[in-house]
């Protein structure tokens, strides 16, 4: 029994996390320069352990070694802590409810310690990746446990052999038997309505927990994202230097302003670095009202419909990571002029991809949750079987092949002769050009935020039209995950970017690229005015 109890904790997802939890703790404790920088970092605070410029942390080694350490030191303890306190909030939902984890929980974890592996090969993410797997393989097979069942069932057992047991002897008592059989049942239904009202405030607990966990992630990936190096560009011809550039994201926006391009400055401004602060301020309210049970539907950084908005611009933060990586892809044909993806490209898409997660996470009132349309008239779908698959196959190979056109043709054209560069690439050549050149991950990134997902979203919302399907929670995901609309502003945005890098380059949009614009203009209409901002509770 005492075996039997043991397996069983060790087959708990709650368990495992805390185990990881204390390996990495484990391990910060064993590595002197962990310890040592966690110590210097709990006596300056973290704020007072961040760089002062990002000129610094380039250009003095010393400085940003010291850096790198401190804030690996403080997010290994935070990770550490957080994860524990999931591996509790896991397994009191799990004694609470007698039911494995969600789906989307398990999906969510695997995919956070599947990126958080990918970036940290030396890293307990591995640990946390088959955790997620194993939560996964317990949503589609739970466990069966014949020794010990259920309240729930051995009190409804009891009542079917009660019911069996009634002999002719009782039938004079049968009413008073009924009555009080109808007493328990009434008993019962309270009790189980009871228990399926906690475990919905319990899944509702471990959602949030996954969100906090998810955006603190995000936020910590931005800090570096903003201050480190995005890219470097150099181009020299006959020991002639044109082209010596070193940049992060503030470093871009500033030399877009010395450049005199003020609309791509100012769009990288707003959506890079002011709107994540601004979208933390509007998640902090909401989530300190709610904790207080209050809300403040007059004030939109403190109501649920500030972070519905916030859940729609969320995406846009990418068109910085957008237009570094279709430079670097149409810079990379030539080989006069490098330019080079460094770690400040990978933090920000990290961000940007937890944030949109993180964003997606939280729970709004229903009458917050935009309401689509029905685009077809009532009653389409009472129409020959035959004849909606038809329109819904026509219409869906229809919309793949526009999108297979916009990828697969040049969208812009770029000169440079100086060092000889006259390159016209489609979306498909610039992921051609960048994983070839050894930028696999931002190769994997634009194909599946570019490509893949809106392909998918295209798809889905043919098959709602057709009511071929139905809205799910899948569709939500997709739709915000889908970015040719923020790749079609950032090509936009890279026009005017090449330019501000070297007098004599010259960047313009091909009729590819500015049918990719227009696309994203329609793609963007649709996206707000396709859905109405409330769904009215008396409706």
């Amino acid at each position: 029994m005492a075996f039997a109890s043991v397996s069983s904790a060790a087959h708990c997802p709650g368990v495992q996390l805390r185990a990881i939890a204390v390996l990495q703790c484990v391990i910060v404790a064993s590595v002197s320069d962990l310890r040592r920088s966690l110590q210097e970092c709990a006596q300056q605070g973290f704020i007072g352990s961040m760089p002062l410029t990002d000129s610094r942390v380039q250009y003095d080694l010393n400085y940003g070694v010291d850096f790198w350490k401190r804030e690996s030191a403080f997010w290994c303890v935070f990770s550490a802590l957080a994860v524990a306190a999931l591996g509790d909030v896991v397994s009191r939902y799990r004694a609470a409810t007698q039911e494995e984890l969600p789906m989307a929980f398990a999906l969510c974890w695997t995919a956070l310690c599947l990126l958080g592996a990918g970036m940290m090969p030396n890293s307990p993410f591995w640990l946390g990746l088959l955790n997620g797997l194993w939560m996964i393989r317990l949503a589609y097979y739970p466990l069966e446990s014949s020794e010990n069942p259920t309240p729930k069932a051995t009190k409804n057992s009891a009542k079917i052999q009660i019911g069996r047991e009634v002999s002719t002897d009782q039938d004079a008592d049968m009413s008073n038997k009924d009555t009080e059989y109808a007493g328990m049942t009434i008993s019962d239904a309270e009790s189980g309505l009871e228990s399926l009202r906690d475990a919905s405030e319990m899944e509702k607990r471990l959602k949030s927990i996954a969100c906090t966990i998810v955006l603190t992630a995000a936020y910590a990936f931005l800090v570096p994202g903003l201050v480190t190096t995005l890219f470097t560009a150099h181009a020299e011809v006959g020991g002639i230097t044109y082209v010596d550039i070193e940049k992060s994201t503030t470093g871009l926006v500033w030399m877009l302003f010395d450049a005199g391009n003020w609309i791509p400055a100012l769009l990288i401004l707003v959506y890079s670095v002011l709107m994540p602060f601004a979208k933390l301020t509007v998640l902090v309210g909401y989530a300190y009202l709610a904790l207080l049970g209050r809300s403040r539907p007059d004030s939109f950084f403190a109501s649920a419909s500030g972070v519905a908005t916030v859940q729609k611009i969320s995406k846009w933060a990418t068109i910085d990571c957008f237009t570094t990586a279709t430079i670097c892809g149409f810079f990379c044909e030539q080989d006069l002029l490098k330019i080079v993806l460094h770690d400040g490209f990978y933090y920000f898409m990290s961000y940007c991809v937890l944030s949109v997660t993180g964003a997606l996470l939280i729970e709004l009132p229903r009458e917050t949750r935009p309401a689509h349309r029905k685009l077809l008239a009532p009653g389409a779908a009472q129409q020959p079987e035959k004849l909606v698959l038809l329109g819904a196959a026509l219409s869906s190979a229809g919309v793949l092949a526009v999108l297979a056109t916009l990828i697969s043709m040049p969208i812009m054209r770029v000169e440079f002769g100086r060092v000889y560069l006259d390159a016209s690439l489609s979306i498909v050549g610039v992921v051609g050009q960048l994983w070839t050149k050894g930028f696999s991950a931002a190769a994997v990134c634009l194909v599946a935020l570019v490509v893949v997902v809106p392909a998918m979203d295209l798809v889905s919302t043919v098959l709602e039209t057709f009511e071929l399907a139905s809205s799910l929670p899948a569709r939500r995901w997709l739709r915000d995950f889908a970015m040719l609309d923020v790749f079609g502003l950032a090509v936009a945005i890279t026009v005017a970017t090449v330019s501000a890098l070297h007098n004599d380059i010259h960047a313009t949009l091909l009729p590819a690229g500015w049918a990719l614009c227009l696309t994203s203009a329609i793609l963007v209409y649709f996206a707000w005015a396709g859905a109405s901002p409330t769904e009215e509770a008396s409706r």
